[in-house]
């Protein structure tokens, strides 16, 4: 048996020992510390298990983005639909508009949109209207469309 001097050379030889000796198990201790040691197919499980968890939180994230866009494209939308109806009303109230009105228009803000508005008269005072606004833009290759219909009784 070799006489050693201090700690770090019993550590020393225990740890070459331990590489050498392949048949020694996870958990031994090494002068006074166990030895701890994952084998391949710990690591290639574990990392297999971390990559499905974070392809799951990866498809949340981009499910939520997509939704996001949507609905901020929606209120682009209604934005526009309430920008023109406010915009109808001052035509009429100038009196530039008579019976039936009607405007296609196309809105690039964040997206190209397709403005339609129409409006009719529905009596012979000039006080009631009838207001269809549809606007239509293009989101992930599929066609969407808001419409709106409203009646309107212009003060002059």
């Amino acid at each position: 048996m070799k006489n050693f001097s201090s700690c770090y050379e019993i550590k020393e030889y225990q740890s070459l020992k331990l590489l050498a000796d392949s048949s020694k198990k996870r958990g031994q201790k090494l002068c006074g510390r166990f030895v701890a040691a994952f084998t391949f197919i710990e690591v290639l499980i574990s990392i297999s298990i971390l990559a499905f968890g974070l392809t799951a939180i990866l498809k949340v994230f981009l499910g939520s983005l997509s939704a996001v866009r949507h609905v901020r494209n929606r209120l682009e939308a209604n934005s526009l639909i309430e920008n023109e109806k406010w915009q109808t009303i001052k035509l009429i109230r100038q009196a530039r508009i008579g019976d039936t009105y009607s405007r296609i228009q196309n809105v690039a803000r964040l997206r190209d949109y397709k403005v339609s508005v129409q409006a009719s008269n529905l009596n012979d005072n000039y006080d009631f209207y009838s207001l269809d606004i549809d606007v239509a833009w293009k989101e992930s290759k599929v066609d969407k469309r808001i419409k709106r219909a409203s009646y309107l009784k212009v003060n002059r």
